[in-house]
C-alpha cells in the first residue's frame, strides 16, 4: 500500500486497540479490520491493551517494528476531548502524554506517520491539534469528528483503507466517506500546515 503524498510507500497498519476484553469481543471492531484489510492484501498487525503500560509498550514496539516495514498506526479507542480513556482499569491517558512516543515513531518515518483515530464512541480529532506543539508527532491525522456507531465506525473503516490502497490522498477520502455517508463524519489534519512546506500537495 502506498500514499502518493509521502516519500514512502505504507506497507502495514498497525491496530492499537484500547477496549476492553468483552467489548472487544462483542464488537470485533479491530478483528473485523483486520480481515477487511486481510482481504484488500494488507498486513496488519493487532496490540490489545488493557493497561496505560500496555498502550506505552505498544507505542514502543511500533517504534522497533519500524526497522522491518513502514506503517499506519489505527486507533481503537474510547476517547473524548482531553484523551483516551481505559475502562478495563479506570485509567486515562491525557492527549499530551501520547506526544513523545508518537514524535519518536514520527521521527524515525521522516515526518511521514498516519494516524487513524477512528473508534466507536468518537476519538475528538480536534483536540488532538495541541499536540503539534513543540513538535510534530504527526505527518497527517484522520478522526471523527462526532460519535459513531459500531457499524458506521467499521464500515467507514473499511472505506479509508480501500481508498487509500488506491493511492488516493486523505482529503479526498475523508471527502468521499462524508458524502457516501451523508453527513460530516471525518475530518483530518496535517502538521504540513504549520511547517508552512511551500508544496502544497503535501496537505492534507
Amino acid at each position: 500500500m502506498s500514499f502518493r503524498a509521502l516519500k514512502m510507500d505504507v506497507e502495514e497498519v498497525v491496530i492499537i486497540d484500547i477496549l476492553p476484553e468483552e467489548e472487544r469481543k462483542k464488537w470485533a471492531i479491530s478483528e473485523g479490520l483486520r480481515s477487511e484489510l486481510a482481504a484488500l492484501g494488507i498486513p496488519q498487525f493487532q496490540l490489545s491493551c488493557y493497561t496505560k503500560k500496555h498502550v506505552f509498550d505498544a507505542l514502543k514496539w511500533c517504534g522497533e517494528r519500524l526497522e522491518k516495514a513502514n506503517f499506519v498506526l489505527h486507533f481503537t479507542a474510547h476517547g473524548n476531548a482531553t484523551g483516551i480513556g481505559l475502562k478495563a482499569t479506570n485509567e486515562f491517558i491525557p492527549w499530551k502524554e501520547l506526544q513523545a512516543p508518537l514524535n519518536a515513531i514520527n521521527q524515525k518515518m521522516e515526518g511521514n506517520l498516519i494516524l487513524n483515530m477512528m473508534a466507536c464512541q468518537g476519538i475528538y480529532g480536534a483536540a488532538i491539534q495541541t499536540l503539534e506543539d513543540p513538535q510534530d508527532p504527526f505527518f497527517g491525522i484522520v478522526a471523527p469528528l462526532k460519535k459513531i456507531e459500531i457499524s458506521q465506525a467499521k464500515r467507514v473503516a473499511k472505506m479509508f483503507y480501500e481508498e487509500m490502497i488506491n493511492a488516493t490522498e486523505i482529503p479526498h477520502i475523508v471527502i468521499k466517506i462524508n458524502q457516501t455517508e451523508n453527513d460530516l463524519i471525518l475530518w483530518s489534519h496535517s502538521s504540513q500546515s504549520r511547517r508552512k512546506r511551500a508544496d502544497s500537495t503535501l496537505s492534507l
